[in-house]
């Protein structure tokens, strides 16, 4: 009888452990995508300028297709779709790339919004990050301002759910 409530006893634990161990582990995964965001983000744009250095206006100011990016191999993996033609986050929204003449502009829609305020909140100055905008949809981002780094409440800033990130380079 207490092997028996014994056994019981110990399945429940390993239960409440391996549920705890999942619970931890979807919270690390989302910290880790978020935090790859940016990262990866700025390997995006530093691939893209050493490709368009050497022209004159750089980047121009038009979008710059996905199918040059993915093509030149330009974009890291991750931000690659599964048929290798498009440009998608780690949430499965689009990114978009834009020259803006010595700037260039990494859009990246359907941001949920805790990662979006754990993104600016990682997010200083360096890698090349010059500013940041946020806006409800890529869309309002051409409309959004333009945010020095550090961000001093990036909560204040992702106010939907999901956003759409800008991150600006400058070279």
């Amino acid at each position: 009888m207490w092997n028996l409530i014994g056994t019981a006893a110990a399945s429940i634990l390993g239960i409440v452990a391996v549920a705890a161990a999942l619970a931890s582990g979807a919270d690390f995964l989302s910290n880790s995508r978020a935090n790859d965001l940016s990262r990866l983000s700025a390997e995006l744009s530093q691939k893209v300028y050493q490709m368009y250095s050497m022209r004159p206006g750089i980047f121009g100011t038009a979008v710059i297709s996905d199918t040059i990016i993915v093509n030149n191999n330009l974009a890291p993996a991750d931000f690659v779709d599964d048929v290798n033609t498009a440009l998608v986050n780690g949430y499965a929204g689009d990114i978009t790339v834009t020259g803006a003449g010595p700037r260039l502009h990494v859009d990246h829609d359907a941001v949920p919004q805790e990662a979006c305020v754990e993104v600016l909140k990682n997010l200083g100055n360096g890698r090349g990050f010059e500013t940041v905008g946020v806006a409800s949809s890529i869309g309002g981002l051409s409309g959004a301002t333009a945010q020095t780094l550090p961000i001093a409440d990036p909560s204040s800033l992702c106010t939907t759910d999901p956003v759409a990130i800008r991150f600006t380079f400058r070279y």
